[in-house]
C-alpha cells in the first residue's frame, strides 16, 4: 500500500529503524527461521523529538513540569515503588524533569483471520487518543511469532526501554525518563508476565490468593474489610519469587503495584456490560418502556430515551440501537465507550424507578449501586492525573458504596436462581483497584 511505502521510505531515510534477533515462522510452512527485526529505538525517538520542538507536547501533559512535581511528590507518599525507584537513588531533586513512563502492550485484529502485536510506550502524564499518546516499539503479525518470539521481542524492548532510562540521566536534553507501569489488558498481562495466577485459573488474581473455589477459603467476591484475600495481597519479592522467567521483570524500576488495573477492560468491556443487562432486564420487566410489543420493540422505546437523555445534557453518544441479540449469556454486548454512556443513562433510569411506590429491593440496590458507580466514573474522569485528596476520598467513598450494593445484589439474584448480576473474576480486580484508591491516603 502507498502508507505502508512511504512508512518504509521514511524510515529507511530517517535511519529510524534498529534491529534485534528473533526467531519467526516462515508463512505456509512449518520451518522457523532465525532473523533481525526492526523496531523504533526509544532513545532515538526522544531525540527525534525533543529536536522538533514537541517533546513537551507529547510527553509533559498539560500541568507541564508543576505536574511532574505532583505525581512523584503523591508518589512519595503513597507508593512504595516510587521511594525505592532507582530514578531516584540519588534523591528526589529532579522530580520536575523526569517523566514517568508507561509500556503498553496488545493483540489487536486487523482482518478476519489475523492479528497484530503492538508494543508502545507513553507518558503517564498525557490522556488521549493512542494514535496521539502512544510511540510505537515494533508490530509484529502473530502468525508469524514462534513460541520464543514473545520473550525475545520482551527482551529487546527491556533492553530499549533501560538503555533510554540510564541514558537520560545524563545526556543534553532537558528531561529524564522513568518507568512507571504497565499497560494492557489481562490476556496481555498473563502471556507477557507468564503469569500462573490468572483469570482463567482457580487462583484468579496475580496480587492475591483469591480463589474461586470455595475450597481454599479465600473467597475472591468478599467485599468486606476484614476479607481473607487482602490478607494474602503479595509484596514484590513474592511476586518476583513466584514469576521469575519473563523478561519484563527486568525492568529497571519493575514494581508488583505497576502491572496497572485496566478500568477500561475490566468495567467497560467487562463488569459493565453484565450491569447494563441486569439493568435492562430490571427495567423491562417493570414496564419502563411498556408493555405491548416484543424484546426489539421495548428496546427500541428505551433506545429512543437514551438519546433524548444524552441530546438534553448536550453530550455527544454514538450507541446504536438496542437490539434483543445484544442480550446474550447475561451481557450486554457494546463496546466500550457505548456501555459507559449506557451506564449513566441507567443509572437516571433506575433513579427515578426507585421512587415508585412499589420499587422493589433490588431495584432500590440497583439504583444506588449505579448512582456510586457512576458518580466514581465521573470523578476519575474529571480529574488530573493526580487525585486531589477530596477527589481520592470521594472516589473511595464512592468505590466501597458501589462494591457493597453490588454484593448486595448478587446474593439476592443467586437466592432467586436469576441470571442477573454475576460476580466474574473482573469484579475481584476492580475491588483491588478500589483498594488502591484507599491505599492513596490512608
Amino acid at each position: 500500500s502507498h502508507p505502508e511505502r512511504d512508512l518504509h521510505r521514511w524510515a529507511k531515510t530517517e535511519e529510524a529503524l534498529s534491529w534485534m534477533p528473533i526467531t519467526l515462522k516462515r508463512p505456509r510452512t512449518t520451518k522457523t527461521q532465525y532473523s533481525d527485526y526492526p523496531y523504533l529505538d526509544p532513545t532515538w525517538m526522544i531525540r527525534r523529538h525533543f529536536e522538533s520542538g514537541r517533546l513537551e507536547e507529547l510527553l509533559l501533559g498539560p500541568e507541564g513540569r508543576s505536574g511532574l512535581i505532583k505525581f512523584w511528590e503523591h508518589g512519595r507518599k503513597s507508593s512504595e515503588w516510587v521511594v525505592k525507584h532507582p530514578a531516584f537513588a540519588y534523591g528526589f531533586r529532579n522530580m520536575d524533569c523526569t517523566i514517568p513512563v508507561r509500556v503498553h502492550g496488545d493483540a489487536a485484529k486487523f482482518c478476519k483471520n489475523g492479528k497484530l502485536l503492538v508494543l508502545s510506550f507513553q507518558s503517564a502524564m498525557v490522556q488521549g487518543c493512542a494514535w496521539d499518546t502512544r510511540l510505537l516499539f515494533s508490530v509484529i503479525v502473530t502468525s508469524l511469532m514462534h513460541k520464543n518470539t514473545l520473550n525475545q521481542l520482551l527482551a529487546g524492548l527491556t533492553h530499549a526501554m533501560n538503555r533510554l532510562f540510564e541514558t537520560s540521566r545524563s545526556w543534553d536534553i532537558p528531561y529524564a525518563f522513568a518507568f512507571a507501569g504497565f499497560k494492557g489488558d489481562l490476556e496481555w498481562f498473563w502471556e507477557s508476565l507468564h503469569l500462573t495466577q490468572y483469570y482463567r485459573c482457580s487462583l484468579i488474581c496475580h496480587r492475591c490468593l483469591a480463589s474461586t473455589d470455595s475450597r481454599h477459603g479465600v473467597d475472591y467476591d468478599d467485599v468486606s474489610d476484614t476479607a481473607i484475600w487482602r490478607q494474602t495481597i503479595a509484596s514484590n519479592s513474592d511476586f518476583l519469587r513466584m514469576q521469575d522467567t519473563s523478561p519484563l521483570l527486568a525492568m529497571e524500576g519493575f514494581h508488583v503495584s505497576l502491572v496497572l488495573w485496566d478500568w477500561m477492560h475490566n468495567m467497560y468491556c467487562g463488569l459493565g456490560q453484565q450491569i447494563v443487562y441486569s439493568c435492562m432486564t430490571i427495567l423491562l420487566d417493570l414496564g419502563m418502556y411498556g408493555t405491548e410489543g416484543d424484546a426489539d420493540i421495548l428496546l427500541a422505546r428505551a433506545h429512543v430515551e437514551l438519546i433524548r437523555f444524552f441530546k438534553e445534557r448536550g453530550v455527544t453518544q454514538a450507541v446504536p440501537e438496542f437490539r434483543k441479540q445484544m442480550m446474550r449469556a447475561g451481557i450486554f454486548d457494546l463496546k466500550a465507550m457505548n456501555t459507559k454512556h449506557t451506564l449513566f443513562f441507567l443509572a437516571s433510569e433506575l433513579c427515578l424507578a426507585s421512587h415508585l411506590d412499589d420499587a422493589s429491593d433490588e431495584l432500590k440496590l440497583a439504583a444506588e449501586c449505579l448512582w456510586s458507580l457512576t458518580h466514581l466514573i465521573a470523578i476519575l474522569d474529571n480529574a488530573s492525573q493526580v487525585l486531589r485528596t477530596t477527589e481520592e476520598r470521594k472516589a473511595t467513598d464512592h468505590g466501597g458504596c458501589f462494591l457493597d450494593t453490588y454484593k448486595r445484589l448478587v446474593m439476592l439474584a443467586r437466592q432467586d436462581s436469576s441470571d442477573r448480576w454475576p460476580a466474574p473474576p473482573k469484579f475481584h480486580y476492580i475491588m483491588h483497584q478500589v483498594l488502591d484508591l484507599e491505599n492513596m491516603w490512608n
